[in-house]
């Protein structure tokens, strides 16, 4: 099984940042597991490990749509702007939102790999591994 230097979780939820943690820490695939409560947390984090010869940058971020100071779009666009996300850089769009605008533009703007609804599961990572890194 492939295992990341660094996975990034980004959701304002504390409880939901513990247990998605829990989940991928049970499935051993990352060195690190980080969180960031909203966007802006999570953009000063990128950019702060760009400039950081010492600190890894996630490999796979799983982005929350809805979060106070600066949402999951505008981190996107934000995180887009500042050129901190590789093109190697897996970002899912992990959310309660059922809202089928959402994925639409989720897709339509290029701001994510894929959409996962809460909570995450160890089947949900699976079949993100097999889709995304042919593991």
């Amino acid at each position: 099984m492939i295992r990341f230097k660094e996975i990034l979780l980004i959701d304002d939820s504390e409880i939901d940042n513990f247990v998605h943690e829990t989940v991928l820490q049970k499935m051993g695939i990352a060195d690190t597991i980080s969180t960031a409560t909203n966007g802006q947390d999570a953009l000063d984090y990128l950019i702060e490990a760009h400039g950081n010869a010492q600190k890894t940058v996630p490999e796979l971020i799983f982005l929350d749509i809805n979060m106070p100071v600066m949402d999951g779009w505008e981190f996107a666009a934000a995180a887009r702007r500042e050129g901190v996300i590789a093109d190697s850089v897996v970002v899912m769009m992990l959310t309660t939102s059922q809202n089928p605008d959402d994925r639409a533009r989720a897709e339509a703007e290029g701001y994510s790999q894929g959409f996962l609804t809460k909570p995450l599961t160890a089947e949900a990572v699976e079949e993100l591994l097999v889709q995304h890194f042919g593991m």
